[in-house]
């Protein structure tokens, strides 16, 4: 049996490049095979939930206001006092004119943005839900443990100050990879070949040789191996041939000239009631 574990930031990267919906696809048929399981503890999924559903909002809404035909014209959206006191400008009533043309294009394209955005949560959906994904739910032991791991400076504790968490945030991973420890403890049998794949890219999860940290190995007492994304792991566990390169680079140019995504680990100082249904989340 082949057990996987994704985290986060993997997943997130994974469904938000340009081959989401291939990687999405192939992950689904995999997981129909009897022998591969999927590992999820609850607060990954958690995690994974809100933040797309940030991402996804964050680039609708985005499309919506570079859509306007006066942003579209470069027009300048002026405020009611200025309005008051300056002449309309150039351009401006030719502006209102061709809304009114366009409005209904513009409406049917971001209906077809959104349909898109849904079609993909439907298939993250469909891997959350499926009989071969094993929820590991978050009790107060494995929070407990999550929480003391942490206050010990056991990997994967957050080495570094991040912007985007606090002290309520922070032990996340820690508790994350306490809940694996309980899934592969109750699943471990000597006789059987079964392997853990780790899809981690965080450097509180891995040292430099591409390893679990030293103080991590001994918790796993499952044979296991390491990924650093999904392409990878796929390209060598199921023989899925995704270009590495090319989505690597796709990723260097969206870094570089889009600001649509929130940055890697927003999740982790979200605030609010999560419901646990990720249908009602997308």
């Amino acid at each position: 049996m082949k057990f996987i574990f994704i985290d986060t930031n993997v997943f997130f990267d994974a469904i938000t490049s340009n081959d989401g919906v291939k990687i999405l696809a192939t992950l689904l048929k995999q997981i129909n095979k009897k022998d591969i399981q999927i590992v999820l503890p609850e607060v990954i999924k958690m995690e994974i939930i809100t933040q797309y559903t940030s991402w996804k909002d964050g680039v609708t809404e985005n499309i919506k206001g570079n859509l306007t035909t006066k942003k579209i014209l470069g027009i300048e959206d002026l405020t009611e006092k200025d309005r008051n006191r300056k002449k309309k400008q150039k351009g401006e009533t030719e502006a209102e004119k061709i809304d009114s043309v366009i409005e209904l294009d513009r409406k049917e394209m971001i209906k077809k943005i959104k349909g898109h955005y849904e079609s993909i949560s439907g298939e993250i959906d469909k891997i959350f839900k499926h009989k071969n994904t094993a929820i590991v739910e978050l009790t107060d032991q494995i929070l407990i443990a999550g929480m003391k791991r942490s206050l010990l400076k056991k990997s994967p504790y957050t080495k570094t100050d991040k912007s985007t968490e606090n002290a309520h945030t922070k032990d996340i991973d820690c508790i994350a990879f306490e809940a694996l420890i309980s899934f592969c403890n109750k699943h471990y049998n000597k006789k059987k070949k079964d392997c853990l794949i780790m899809c981690v890219s965080d450097k509180d999860y891995l040292s430099s040789d591409g390893k679990l940290h030293g103080d991590m190995k001994g918790d796993i007492k499952m044979e296991h191996k390491c990924y650093v994304n999904l392409q990878e792991m796929m390209n060598k566990e199921f023989k899925v041939k995704i270009d590495i390169e090319k989505l690597k680079k796709q990723k260097e140019i969206s870094s570089k000239e889009l600001t649509l995504s929130p940055k890697t680990g927003t999740v982790e100082g979200s605030s609010g009631v999560i419901s646990s249904d990720l249908s009602s989340n997308f």
